[in-house]
């Protein structure tokens, strides 16, 4: 699903055909609109939409996408209701915590818990304010105060999914370190977890590798999925020092104020350039799909993968490589992202998917990385020494040739490779070419 300020385009990628079915939604707006893909019924396998309208709170669902076209899109919608914003409010985040609902943030810090489907499964909007004295009873207060402002928010995220109930945790940050934690179920049932400020934290952390920190925000968090159905652990990417970026672990259980454990600073990101239609957001969105292994982060030009140390609290962060794209493509801009979990087969227990992320580039198309970190095992993999060297030789000699392929292979300041290193990889690579003793990945057009 895209969403433009004109149109809202949902199809399946996951079919054999080159050419598949684009339901159109247009919205005739001068904004996109938040929008989100909500889980098929009980007996069908079509899943359903919801619109928003930032500046009015207007939102509209459909059980079914092809329904929607059906009956006319806008005109003749399956329900529809309003947010009641006040003056020069808007919606800023719209988070999907199925099957608990959805969750959305404006941009004066109010949180909405809205529900689309009524007890009885039918499609039924419903919306409550959420305050942290919560819809259930608890005991629990915030530990740092009821008075912090929840002001600038700039993440608002989904937990894991408890596969044993229809509960969902939902995570929200402000940019200046604020982290609040909320558990979400069905009918507008939401209970208030707690909160905590960081922002210190996060101060010390980066402090440990550089001294050179001015100021610091919050830019995205996702949680590490867990086989628990509790995110206790928090993965947050902030800037610092303008354009620099830094990635970090953080541990937020129950009834404790959060804790950063501990982090990383990740390589210089791709420069950007102008774009023939600006993006939504250029900030860069991070994504952390099952088994939890890998972080992903898009850029506006690139992207960054990074391992996720199996010890949280562990400082060795071994594997972080930044792939952007060439100068002489300064068309090719990354405009939206998402995630795709691990996936096997129940009965089977084949695997379907790897994890992976999907990119929409303005001007290329849909992008899926992927990797395959649930079939290495324990196997550690590093952005260091020779074999790191020579992986990123193989790749400029081999794909780097192509005029069309649009990646960066130029070999970055921040590696620091040595002379000497170079020079035996470069020999070892010329050998197993000469002697055809290394299979390498090729694709003849």
């Amino acid at each position: 699903m895209i969403s433009t300020p004109e149109c809202v385009y949902v199809w399946s990628y996951a079919t054999q055909h080159s050419d598949p079915v684009v339901l159109t939604f247009p919205v005739r707006s001068t904004e996109p609109s938040l929008a989100a893909l909500v889980s098929p019924n009980v007996g069908s396998r079509e899943p359903g939409l919801l619109l928003i309208k930032p500046s009015t709170g207007k939102t509209a669902y459909w059980d079914a996408v092809g329904s929607a076209i059906a009956e006319g899109l806008i005109q003749r919608s399956g329900v529809q209701t309003s947010l009641p914003l006040a003056q020069g409010e808007t919606i800023t985040y719209l988070c999907n915590a199925e099957p608990a609902g959805f969750v959305v943030a404006t941009s004066s810090g109010t949180l909405w818990d809205v529900s689309v489907r009524d007890s009885e499964g039918r499609p039924n909007l419903s919306f409550v304010a959420m305050t942290n004295k919560g819809a259930w009873l608890s005991s629990l207060t915030s530990f740092i105060g009821t008075g912090h402002a929840r002001t600038n928010i700039v993440a608002l995220k989904p937990g894991v999914r408890d596969g044993n109930s229809e509960r969902r945790e939902v995570y929200v940050a402000t940019k200046r370190g604020l982290i609040e934690k909320w558990e979400l179920a069905r009918g507008g049932v939401y209970r208030y977890c707690g909160q905590g400020d960081i922002s210190t934290q996060l101060h010390e952390k980066l402090a440990e590798q550089t001294s050179s920190i001015s100021t610091i925000s919050i830019v995205d968090i996702a949680a590490v999925p867990s086989a628990f159905g509790s995110s206790e652990q928090l993965v947050i990417l902030l800037s610092f020092d303008t354009s620099r970026y830094a990635i970090l672990q953080c541990q937020f259980t129950e009834h404790q104020p959060p804790r950063v454990l501990s982090g990383t600073i990740l390589p210089p990101t791709p420069p950007e350039y102008s774009s023939l239609r600006q993006a939504a957001s250029s900030q860069p969105q991070l994504h952390i799909p099952s088994p939890g292994r890998t972080a992903f982060i898009a850029y506006s030009r690139g992207l960054s993968i990074v391992s996720l140390p199996a010890d949280p609290s562990s400082s060795d962060w071994p594997y972080c490589d930044t792939i952007s794209f060439r100068d002489d493509t300064p068309q090719l801009r990354i405009i939206a992202s998402g995630q795709e979990d691990y996936t096997t087969d129940r009965t089977s227990n084949r695997k379907l998917r790897n994890p992976g992320m999907i990119l929409v580039i303005q001007n290329a198309g849909v992008v899926r990385v992927e990797t395959f970190d649930a079939d290495i095992g324990n196997v550690r993999l590093v952005t260091s020494g020779p074999e790191w060297i020579q992986s990123k030789i193989e790749q400029a000699v081999f794909y780097g040739i192509s005029a069309e392929n649009p990646l960066d292979f130029k070999p970055r300041q921040d590696w620091n490779w040595k002379l000497h290193d170079v020079e035996k990889v470069t020999v070892k690579i010329s050998g197993e070419i000469l002697s055809s003793s290394k299979p390498i990945l090729w694709r003849m057009n």
